[in-house]
């Protein structure tokens, strides 16, 4: 489930959008971004993002090592 402070409407992400950003820098955390059609989403950062993949292909049974995108970008 996600937090009051984890559910933001579309309208809230573009208008807050580099505020938002430099938030999930600090506090990686996923955001449910809600919209007026129903299709909601949700903006996770690419490390939970690869945890979550992994974590998935494993529990199917499907061998998987982590990118460590960062280091292999120089980031």
């Amino acid at each position: 489930m996600f937090k009051l402070g984890q559910i933001i409407t579309s309208t809230q992400l573009l208008r807050r959008y580099r505020e938002i950003l430099r938030l999930l820098e600090v506090e990686p955390q996923p955001l449910l971004i809600t919209q007026r059609n129903g299709a909601h989403m949700v903006l996770v950062n690419a490390e939970i993002f690869e945890e979550l993949t992994l974590a998935r292909l494993h529990s199917d049974g499907i061998p998987a090592q982590a990118s460590h995108f960062k280091g292999s970008l120089g980031l």
